[in-house]
């Protein structure tokens, strides 16, 4: 199982993508996210020689609920908590060296780590300290 979709009632909340994941050969770009997700992973393959030809990103204005993030395990493996937003504890799961996690924003989440861990976190900002985000003590038989 190299690429992992965590549903809640119908809500994708996380998506793991395993250092293992094998995309498609040649020159392709996988997207493992929805056409229609307000954050988008993808996986690209090129051959030696090949290209991305040069291009700009037009400044369209969207419409963003949420805050979305990816975290790449660059060192190290971290126990994933994946919870609903009446912070009921859903399922956990490991990640590795040269993982991805998505979280789409929707849910709530935390960690333990197994190892010494180095992780690179990007989200969409800014961030606004104190209101973003709101910290809650882990339920009883939580992972």
């Amino acid at each position: 199982m190299e690429i992992r979709r965590f549903m809640h009632q119908g809500s994708l909340l996380a998506v793991l993508v395993r250092a293992s994941h094998e995309p498609v050969a040649g020159d392709a770009t996988e997207f493992v996210t929805e056409d229609d997700a307000q954050f988008q992973i993808g996986v690209i393959t090129r051959l030696a020689g090949g290209q991305v030809i040069p291009h700009v990103h037009h400044p369209i204005e969207r419409h963003v609920v949420g805050t979305s993030e990816a975290l790449f395990v660059t060192q190290g493996s971290v126990d994933v908590e994946l919870y609903a937003t009446d912070r009921t504890f859903l399922e956990s799961f490991q990640a590795s060296q040269g993982d991805i996690i998505v979280f789409m924003g929707d849910g709530g989440h935390g960690f333990r780590f197994v190892e010494d861990c180095r992780l690179i976190e990007v989200k969409q900002g800014p961030f606004v300290e104190g209101i973003d985000k709101e910290k809650f003590v882990r339920p009883e038989g939580s992972a």
